[in-house]
């Protein structure tokens, strides 16, 4: 797996959850793990989220490590990965487009567990989480932050991409659906982005995907969890202002 494509708090978040799979003797990294992966690595976005949706970060924390304690425990061997951790972490491939992010964001990674057909997407249901009013919950939390840093800071969008996982076009688009501007184009640095290279890229990401929808194509993805490389210019939002 191209781990470019994930934000550096999500590669953490993996990181963990294949290193707790290995100290816990199980021969399986699974969804349970990479959950409470991201518990531990992200105390900001994720206990927002779930308290947004009146749930207690903390209790789902400790049904969490019940489960996991479920898992069954080998010993030797290769840690390979589930069946329902591969298509959490497909299906936030899958859903980047949806969201118009830059990367795999830990959002975009719990997004993906709610519909996970296991004990971790069960609880998750159970306490009243949807993909629909997490997505609510997420785009809400975007708006604020784009709020504050173009009202209150007074960023331009291309700034504004480095502390939120956005396109800065996407962000023009969001700037004049909250009505703060009249149309995208007049977005402070709209003018900069189109002249950017920047703008080229997503240009041809959008192309790409418009030709890929066309070819209907599956593509098997590898995995490699082992995450070593330096990614310190991945932006982080609560890395901020």
């Amino acid at each position: 797996m191209d781990f470019e494509k994930f934000t550096l708090k999500s590669q953490q978040a993996i990181q963990n959850a294949q290193q707790q799979a290995i100290n816990g003797g199980f021969g399986t990294i699974d969804t349970g793990h990479l959950l409470k992966g991201i518990l531990e690595v992200d105390k900001e976005v994720t206990p927002y989220l779930l308290q947004k949706l009146n749930c207690n970060p903390q209790t789902i924390e400790q049904v969490v490590i019940r489960i996991i304690a479920g898992y069954p425990k080998v010993t030797g061997g290769q840690l390979n990965a589930s069946q329902a951790f591969s298509k959490v972490l497909n299906e936030a491939i899958t859903n980047l487009k949806a969201f118009e992010d830059q990367y795999i964001s830990i959002e975009l990674l719990v997004y993906s567990l709610v519909n996970s057909n296991d004990a971790i997407g069960k609880l998750l249901q159970d306490n009243g989480i949807t993909q629909k009013n997490l997505k609510q919950a997420i785009n809400d939390e975007n708006d604020e932050v784009i709020k504050y840093l173009y009202c209150i800071v007074h960023k331009n969008i291309m700034e504004i991409s480095k502390f939120v996982n956005m396109m800065p076009g996407s962000i023009a688009y969001r700037l004049e659906k909250l009505n703060i501007i009249q149309r995208k184009q007049l977005a402070r640095g709209y003018i900069d982005y189109v002249e950017s290279d920047l703008y080229v890229k997503d240009i041809e990401i959008r192309n790409k995907e418009r030709e890929q929808k066309k070819k209907k194509c599956d593509c098997n993805i590898e995995y490699n969890f082992d995450i070593s490389e330096n990614n310190d210019n991945k932006k982080n939002r609560f890395d901020k202002y």
